[in-house]
């Protein structure tokens, strides 16, 4: 489907809802860390701003994505139109499109992606930084240091949490408003090192080689 005033501007619905102004999308996930409650709009950002971008172009008032994580968590959320978003964003597509796509331009590298995409392989050469870049390496150790910390702070207050919550599924406040869950969820993995020490000839027969460059700051 195109946009009805930028035609380069497309979507590709997995289905419109039959009888309702909405469209449906779906969705696996192997961990539910980026997904809400369902009554509530936390969804991961990524699909958040697709199904936004479907609206855009569709006109449609809401878009409800069912999502299956770990292969037995079904749920459903229900995700109104943004105007303001979609204006936004139908204002920075446009622009990508004059600015880069027909002006022929490559945008600058934004993500991990790009980087491995731009530059696969190093060449094995010592490069003499800038000042500039010396002090972003600062900065950079100093925010994983942060984290590191946050990291730490999380894990703390989710044990003093979750002692309270002992075997309980449910925490709420006085009000009723649910805090957090703590439900049992079962899953499959398969078990690649007891395949190793009992079919070592299937394991290797199923291994890809893949090769990538490793970010290390010292």
């Amino acid at each position: 489907m195109k946009h009805p005033e930028h035609e380069f501007i497309i979507a590709n619905l997995d289905r419109e809802i039959v009888g309702k102004d909405g469209i449906l999308e779906v969705k696996t996930s192997r961990v539910a860390s980026d997904w809400g409650d369902p009554t509530t709009t936390e969804i991961p950002a990524n699909y958040l701003a697709q199904v936004q971008h479907y609206m855009a172009v569709t006109g449609a008032e809401f878009a409800d994505v069912a999502v299956l994580i770990s292969g037995s968590d079904f749920r459903i959320y229900h995700i109104p139109r943004h105007e303001e978003l979609i204006a936004a964003m139908i204002e920075a597509e446009v622009k990508f499109w004059i600015e880069n796509v027909l002006a022929g331009v490559q945008p600058d590298p934004i993500s991990a992606t790009d980087m491995k995409t731009l530059w696969p392989v190093d060449n094995g050469e010592t490069l003499v930084t800038t000042n500039g870049t010396t002090k972003t390496v600062a900065k950079l150790k100093d925010v994983k240091q942060q984290i590191k910390d946050l990291k730490a702070d999380e894990k703390d207050l989710t044990i003093e949490i979750q002692k309270v919550m002992a075997n309980n599924s449910i925490l709420e406040d006085g009000d009723g408003h649910t805090l957090a869950t703590w439900k049992e969820r079962k899953s499959c993995r398969f078990n690649t090192t007891r395949l190793k020490a009992e079919a070592m000839d299937i394991y290797e027969k199923f291994l890809v080689e893949s090769s990538g460059r490793t970010f290390l700051l010292k």
